[in-house]
């Protein structure tokens, strides 16, 4: 099995995990610890006009507090809980374009997103650092010239997306230096690497104490996030930047 390790196609990792894979600590992906995963961004839906203008407020909301901090702008009108007649009048302005979102099947959070974006770069230049007006946003027209980008965030935020935790990073970065020091012995010596030499770099770099208790933590950090991102998923927040 060894002849022609040296220089050969398994002179490197895959040569160490061929010889001595029953003796490595499992690389800590997916299937080690399971990372928080961020649900695909939900399209927008409802029973009546009322519902989906609201829908989409809460969205226009949400990611106006992740881009800008806040949700209003000086110059058009507040949209604060204490300010009920200006809710009143962002709901009303919205339930007929909300239908025809709707009926496009967007996902309120991702058209808020590529809307911000565009009024940041193109909007009138002083009032690019305060949110864009809801109308503004959600105005029908605003979907003919912002659809193209639309489509391409949208498939993006539909993709796998994970939030590692501190602990599985920290975990990743101490198991690549594991492999980075054996692959150079493995280079060293050839053929003439042997168990003890493993045994001795795991022991340095990633013992296996140390490998079980960071483990164990990044699951337990894991499984919190998820908890978090789901609650925050629930309450309408805006999870997609």
């Amino acid at each position: 099995m060894t002849a022609g390790l040296r220089g050969g196609a398994q002179d490197g990792w895959t040569g160490v995990v061929v010889r001595f894979g029953d003796i490595l600590p499992p690389y800590p992906d997916a299937s080690t610890i399971k990372p928080p995963r961020i649900p695909a961004p939900p399209l927008l839906q409802g029973d009546t006009e009322d519902q989906l203008a609201v829908t989409l407020l809460r969205a226009y909301k949400a990611t106006a507090l992740v881009y800008y901090g806040r949700y209003r702008g000086k110059h058009h009108s507040r949209l604060r809980t204490r300010d009920l007649q200006a809710e009143v009048r962002a709901l009303r302005a919205l339930r007929s374009s909300s239908v025809f979102y709707c009926g496009k099947e967007v996902r309120p959070h991702i058209w808020c997103k590529v809307a911000f974006t565009t009024w940041k770069l193109y909007g009138p230049r002083r009032f690019r650092t305060t949110t864009p007006p809801i109308a503004w946003v959600f105005h029908k027209d605003r979907y003919e010239k912002l659809e193209w980008l639309y489509v391409d965030a949208d498939e993006q935020a539909r993709g796998t997306r994970v939030a590692l935790t501190r602990t599985h990073i920290y975990l990743i970065r101490r198991y690549e230096r594991l492999k980075v020091e054996l692959i150079a012995a493995s280079r060293l010596l050839g053929v003439k690497l042997r168990q003890g030499h493993v045994e001795n770099v795991v022991d340095e770099v990633l013992p296996r104490r140390v490998y079980r208790k960071l483990v164990a933590r990044a699951r337990e950090e894991s499984e919190q996030r998820q908890m978090v991102i789901n609650d925050a998923y629930e309450q309408g927040d805006f999870l997609w930047a």
